[in-house]
């Protein structure tokens, strides 16, 4: 079932991903390094559960997780930005800047979401007489997924779909000029044929009278 939360996020930005295809590309990546830096987050809480060294909700902890996991968007959300840059700009793209921009922010918002859920969850499911060690990864990998997807696609919502690009107006206007042109090609197609029917009529009647008259 919580599968179905994250599918339901990235329903809600159909139309988003229906303008800008290119975000479906980087959806993977996101949620991949956020669920990285969730785990990071939950092996470290565990194993101090485990020792006995955290046995309550600290706000230290959570601060610390929350920012060893914007250091690690900063650097990774770099070379994701990049990533898309060079991606969307390959692609025609008409604002591939916004795009890098929007992976970079998404991906710092992802990674320290996921870290302070990798520290809280455990927890929690304690205080609630759960067994973190087997019902932790369930929730993380939702929240991870809900965060990270929900991040980039309202950032990439709010700056708005970009114009159309170059390439796509060329290709609209190639296709629309197709369009129109077949019926210009049918209409010429059928004057051309009707032309040569007239000609070969005319071609037989004066052999007929030729031949009319050398009978005479």
């Amino acid at each position: 079932l919580t599968a179905f939360v994250a599918a339901g996020v990235v329903s809600v930005f159909q139309e988003t991903l229906d303008q800008i295809v290119v975000l479906a590309v980087f959806l993977p990546v996101l949620a991949g390094q956020s669920g990285n830096t969730g785990c990071q987050a939950l092996a470290v809480t565990l194993r101090g559960l485990a020792l006995g060294e955290i046995d309550r909700l600290q706000a230290k902890s959570m601060f610390k997780e929350a920012w060893v996991g914007v250091l690690n968007g900063i650097f990774v959300g770099l070379v994701a930005g990049l990533g898309m840059y060079f991606f969307a700009r390959s692609q025609g793209s008409a604002s591939p800047v916004m795009l890098g921009f929007c992976v970079f922010l998404a991906m710092i918002l992802s990674c320290a979401a996921s870290g302070v859920s990798g520290a809280t969850i455990p927890l929690i499911l304690k205080k609630l007489g759960a067994d973190p060690a087997t019902a932790s990864s369930i929730f993380l990998t939702t929240a991870t997924d809900v965060v990270s997807m929900g991040a980039f696609l309202g950032l990439a919502t709010s700056a708005g779909p970009p114009p159309p690009s170059p390439m796509a107006f060329c290709a609209m206007e190639s296709s629309t000029s197709r369009r129109l042109s077949s019926p210009a090609r049918s209409t010429m197609a059928r004057s051309v044929s009707i032309e040569s029917i007239s000609s070969s009529c005319s071609e037989t009647n004066q052999s007929r009278k030729r031949i009319e008259m050398w009978l005479r």
